[in-house]
């Protein structure tokens, strides 16, 4: 880099430096160069050599037409005041990268057929989950599948604990809402009685100020609910909040085939990457294959940090998992870089708008910190990138379905659901 214009960088910081300054005996802006110099001196110099190196590196790169992998690493050779900047730089380069031709292409797209039995099998699991219940018509005993309604009080080694006394508790027996022994203990009893439940909590247990104490329950149980028998009709529609049950069934089927075609898209979304990383043969950056590598094993190694001892995996497992998240580092990168390079080709961009709906629709998921959410992302260059990065693979692939061959195949809905989530469970 020549020595003048590297000494241009250096005033033109020296200058802003002046604007800021404050030096006592001057007024804020007011300092004079020669001070400045006198004091920053050195701390423009570095900052100029920095923008010197980056500016020249990023030139040379553009009249190479190198398009590096990761930032260039560059070192300075020499510099003096007055004489020219000389510095090295090491990059590796992206390699060309050549795409399959997308009409060559063939895919298969999965349609469900949603029959009407389908529509009222998810509206009869929708009306369980509500767990309806009716006292019961005669004096019995509880069984599994009852919900009771209780008082009770907890002790530990004879001291009551104030968290563990409650009132008017319902829970359904076998639901798992409670521990499962203080819920068989519950079994057989009636309401009006009184039972005393023992648990012994494992020692293992999150809680180690009670980690493998024993808690005892004094429950009196208050009434005895029994499953309320589920129609399918219009009263069942307004307790879900619809006008009539033909209304609630038209909105689950809609609802159903909107779930099923984007469903449908993953498994076609699959069979896409599949093929392109299968046609594609071009060395992968070593940089960008360690990176992403690190990634998916800092998380695993995460993961592990929160196993008990007995559950952690041994070192020949840990071996064979590295040579296996190695090779999914390798397709990770490899479909990225294809992905963007088909993306530039044909002028797929992400708008403004689209990022914006991203947003929206993760604040959604945490309505209550939906502000704070919406406000990191817009402060926030990193974190948009990675809410970009899925809408801009979702649509290239798009861009590859619309222009490749795709043959429908339809298929009932249990086996659709089957085949999607074998593919959903598998790593992309």
């Amino acid at each position: 880099v020549p020595a003048k214009n590297v000494q241009n960088m250096v005033e033109q910081r020296l200058e802003s430096i002046a604007k800021e300054a404050k030096i006592d005996g001057f007024r804020p802006g007011k300092v004079p160069l020669s001070v400045v110099r006198q004091r920053f001196s050195d701390k423009a110099t570095g900052e100029a050599l920095g923008e010197a190196v980056d500016q020249a590196s990023w030139k040379a790169l553009d009249e190479k037409k190198v398009k590096p992998a990761l930032r260039p690493q560059c070192k300075i050779i020499s510099y003096d005041k007055g004489k020219d900047l000389e510095f090295e730089m090491s990059v590796e380069a992206l390699p060309e990268i050549k795409a399959p031709k997308i009409e060559s292409l063939t895919f298969e797209k999965l349609s469900a057929e949603i029959s009407d039995k389908d529509v009222d099998a998810l509206l009869k699991r929708t009306a369980e989950n509500l767990d309806l219940s009716e006292p019961v018509q005669k004096a019995r005993a509880s069984k599994e599948g009852d919900t009771l309604v209780v008082d009770f009080e907890g002790r530990v080694e004879g001291k009551a604990l104030d968290d563990e006394k409650v009132k008017d508790y319902s829970f359904k027996i076998g639901s798992g809402r409670m521990m499962p022994e203080f819920e068989k203990q519950l079994i057989g009893k009636k309401p009006g009685e009184t039972v005393e439940v023992k648990v012994k909590l494992p020692k293992d247990h999150s809680d180690k100020e009670f980690a493998g104490k024993e808690f005892v329950y004094t429950v009196e149980i208050k009434e005895l609910r029994e499953p309320k028998s589920i129609k399918m009709d219009d009263d069942l529609a307004k307790s879900l909040g619809r006008k009539s049950l033909e209304d609630l069934r038209k909105e689950v089927r809609s609802q159903m085939e909107n779930e099923s075609e984007n469903r449908s898209f993953v498994h076609e979304k699959r069979q896409v990457l599949d093929v392109l990383a299968e046609k594609t043969t071009f060395e992968v950056p070593e940089s960008l294959k360690e990176q992403e590598f690190k990634v998916i094993w800092d998380q695993l190694q995460q993961q592990i940090s929160h196993q008990l001892e007995d559950k952690k995996p041994s070192k020949k497992e840990l071996d064979d998992l590295k040579k296996q998240y190695e090779k999914l580092a390798d397709r990770r990168v490899r479909l990225g870089l294809l992905l963007a390079q088909m993306g530039e080709e044909h002028k797929v961009t992400v708008s403004d708008k689209e990022l914006g709906q991203a947003i929206m629709a993760r604040a959604q998921q945490d309505p209550q910190r939906a502000s704070e959410i919406v406000d990191y992302y817009q402060k926030n260059a990193e974190a948009r990138s990675h809410l970009r990065a899925p809408i801009f693979e979702n649509k290239v692939v798009r861009l590859v379905l619309d222009k490749a061959k795709v043959k429908t195949k339809k298929l009932p809905l249990e086996e659709f659901n089957k085949i999607v989530d074998e593919v959903s469970g598998e790593e992309a």
